[in-house]
């Protein structure tokens, strides 16, 4: 069931957010623009290992980790918190990213690339249950200066009472764990049958059967 009812459109960017992809770990962070409440969660491969290659590297799934520093913020800023007023009620909200490809993928809902996917997918159905729709608006890293300091870890400006401390376990990320594990189980299935197909009976099996004419 969806309400017909008009939603309630929030005005004006409520948080901005960043991630820094680094070798062997990554920093989601956010502030709220009206409290100035922040966090600054640090991650590595035992907890986010879709982020990562064999070697470390992080630096190849930004736009992803960036759309996991959005969804971490609406949980940490208290936006999927259930409440009364938005079980017959939507609520429209803004937030602020200096990622350009989140900007459209905020409008289009969509996209195959993994891990993006998986965490696009968790996001919507966060949404979903929270009543929410989140609209994500790129502005230029140096309109973005905060959030960038606080991946940095540079704290300055950011009163430590006024930090959010979260740990990663504290998130529901059900959606994504699931699709994550099906994955895995995919690709290892998946190589299992190219070793298998490459020989046949011990004996290298031919790319082409020909056939006389």
């Amino acid at each position: 069931m969806v309400s017909t009812k008009r939603p309630t459109i929030l005005t004006g960017e409520r948080f901005r957010t960043d991630a820094k992809c680094a070798q062997g770990y990554i920093v989601l962070a956010g502030w709220d623009m009206q409290t100035r409440k922040w966090f600054a969660l640090k991650l590595g491969p035992a907890e986010v290992p879709y982020f990562f290659k064999s070697d470390g590297s992080s630096q190849w799934a930004s736009t992803a980790a960036e759309l996991m520093a959005s969804l971490v913020a609406l949980h940490v800023f208290g936006w999927l918190a259930p409440k009364r007023n938005r079980k017959t009620l939507d609520l429209a909200l803004t937030a602020g990213t200096d990622n350009q490809s989140n900007e459209a993928l905020s409008s289009k809902r969509s996209t195959t690339r993994w891990p993006l996917m998986a965490v696009n997918m968790q996001l919507s159905s966060s949404l979903a249950r929270a009543r929410l729709s989140l609209s994500l608006k790129w502005r230029p890293r140096e309109q973005n200066v905060e959030a960038d300091q606080l991946t940095n870890e540079n704290f300055e400006g950011f009163p430590e009472e006024d930090r959010l401390v979260i740990s990663f376990h504290d998130l529901d990320l059900t959606v994504l764990d699931g699709l994550v594990r099906t994955r895995s189980e995919f690709v290892t299935a998946r190589d299992r049958e190219r070793e298998t197909a490459k020989t046949v009976g011990g004996a290298t099996k031919k790319r082409f059967d020909k056939t006389p004419w």
